[in-house]
């Protein structure tokens, strides 16, 4: 199995996620998945993945899009008016 994920750290408003932790597992017929899972200081990690030859996408608007695909429309939705948090 062939496996590739592209991920970064989001700054979330305080109190607008309730759950800490959000999978969507890959399913027959869409080798694709997604994991946002809550850090500290407000900071999140987003995770796409996908299978099989299935790349994640490179930019933010790629991510959303596969959001949508994943009937995550709720968390596309945070995650456009998220900051992304600078890595040093």
């Amino acid at each position: 199995m062939r496996l590739a994920y592209a991920s970064q750290l989001l700054r979330i408003p305080p109190d607008t996620l309730k759950e800490l932790l959000v999978i969507v597992g890959p399913i027959p017929g869409r080798p694709t998945g997604m994991a946002l899972v809550a850090q500290e200081n407000s900071t999140w990690l987003l995770t796409i993945f996908g299978m099989v030859g299935r790349e994640p996408p490179a930019d933010r608007a790629g991510g959303c899009a596969d959001l949508h695909r994943l009937q995550q429309r709720h968390q596309c939705a945070l995650i456009e008016a998220s900051s992304q948090v600078m890595q040093h």
